[in-house]
């Protein structure tokens, strides 16, 4: 009878050494996994700029080296990041007030001390993300971020810009007022900024597809251009003037002036846009025909003066009639442009800029968007199925953790 108790007692303590071991084993594999993803968390951040933590910083720090370590859990942290910011915040509101302050005194050097004082926190960050980083060697060195670039860049110009304000030299380039743009380091606190950055995606992939629609729109644009050339050329020199001879024979210019030292012609006031010049020899008339004897003085059409716009507005070279035509692209005062050609040329020319509006402001613009929309919309697909992958890879890492807590 105490046989197979022995043997129950055998067997059972054999039944229970097994799972000892598997639960040993199991053990030895979950401490392994926690200290690697204790190892990748200590060398990654994604907070603010994002860093990571590899190679030799300075050529000899390696990773392990404790002080590193540290500093870069410090550095890189939340509550570090928003000190940052309102650091930021705080040098802008002083620069504001250094710049609007016209006179000495005592609040001017509390500025100026304040101004220096954040400098030199600037200067003790930079050093320290240059020692946790390393300068320039490397993938993840500091000066490989465009943020941790900037940041340097201003940190320099800074400084430059307080010694010679030191020294009572004129800064060159205005360097001072390079140091607000760390305002640029706050927008990555702001929400909005990633729907900026998914637009500029957006527009990025968009040029493939408006390859075709921008090549329609160069030719649509110089076929336009060498017909205004061709059409309107000289258009807009031409206005209503009064001769020399007519101002010689009237007595009211006659009493203020000497008429003797007038010119040939003068243009009316206000000016007025003509169709035939005094110098045009037959042809039909068209245009604007101007007024004969208003105020006793005789008017005609000539074609020596300035076109409008301060000499912008023209059709007379390729140049000008591109920046014309683009402003009647964007429709600011397209029809105003349209009037002054109906005034110089025949009424038919309207057709030209109804034509030019309506396929260039309507159709290819349109054209531009269904580009933009189509290309945001498979990007806006993209984004929320890598959101929905990502909270699934959430959950079921909150699930095996569960599991984990259940058989330990």
């Amino acid at each position: 009878m105490q046989a197979p108790a022995q043997v129950q007692m055998k067997g059972g303590t054999e039944r229970k050494k097994r799972p000892s071991a598997a639960k040993t084993k199991y053990s030895f594999i979950k401490v392994m996994k926690r200290s690697l993803k204790s190892l990748q968390k200590n060398s990654y951040s994604n907070v603010g700029t994002g860093a990571k933590l590899s190679g030799n910083s300075l050529g000899f720090i390696s990773t392990d080296n404790s002080y590193r370590t540290k500093l870069f859990k410090i550095v890189y942290s939340q509550p570090t990041e928003y000190i940052l910011a309102f650091t930021i915040c705080t040098h802008l509101v002083v620069l504001t007030l250094l710049a609007s302050e016209a006179s000495g005194g005592d609040a001017l050097l509390v500025l100026k001390g304040l101004d220096i004082t954040i400098v030199a926190l600037y200067t003790i960050e930079c050093f320290v993300r240059i020692f946790i980083l390393g300068f320039f060697k490397g993938p993840d060195s500091y000066l490989k971020n465009f943020y941790n670039m900037l940041d340097f860049i201003i940190m320099l110009s800074s400084w430059i810009f307080l010694i010679l304000e030191g020294f009572g030299l004129e800064e060159p380039f205005r360097l001072g007022s390079l140091r607000a743009l760390r305002l640029i380091l706050c927008l990555r606190h702001l929400r909005g900024v990633s729907s900026l950055i998914a637009v500029m995606q957006t527009i990025g992939e968009s040029l493939p597809l408006l390859v075709s629609v921008i090549d329609f729109t160069l030719m649509f644009g110089f076929f336009y251009a060498l017909m205004g050339v061709s059409l309107f050329g000289g258009s807009f020199r031409r206005r209503c003037a009064i001769p020399k001879t007519a101002l010689e024979q009237d007595p009211f210019v006659q009493g203020i002036t000497n008429t003797s030292a007038l010119g040939n012609i003068y243009v009316t006031d206000p000016p007025e846009l003509c169709g035939n010049a005094i110098t045009d020899s037959g042809g039909s008339a068209k245009g604007f025909e101007c007024p004969s004897g208003i105020g006793g003085l005789q008017h005609v059409c000539g074609d020596d003066f300035r076109n409008p716009n301060f000499g912008f507005t023209n059709f007379d070279d390729f140049g000008s009639t591109l920046l014309t035509l683009f402003q009647c692209l964007t429709l600011e005062n397209w029809d105003d442009i349209m009037f002054d050609t109906v005034d110089s040329e025949y009424k038919w020319s309207s057709v030209y800029y109804l034509t030019f509006v309506i396929i260039g402001s309507y159709f290819l613009l349109s054209t531009f968007v269904a580009a933009f929309s189509h290309v945001f919309l498979r990007l806006r697909k993209e984004h929320q199925a890598m959101a929905e992958l990502a909270r699934r890879k959430r959950m079921q890492k909150l699930l095996l953790q569960e599991r984990c807590l259940l058989w330990g």
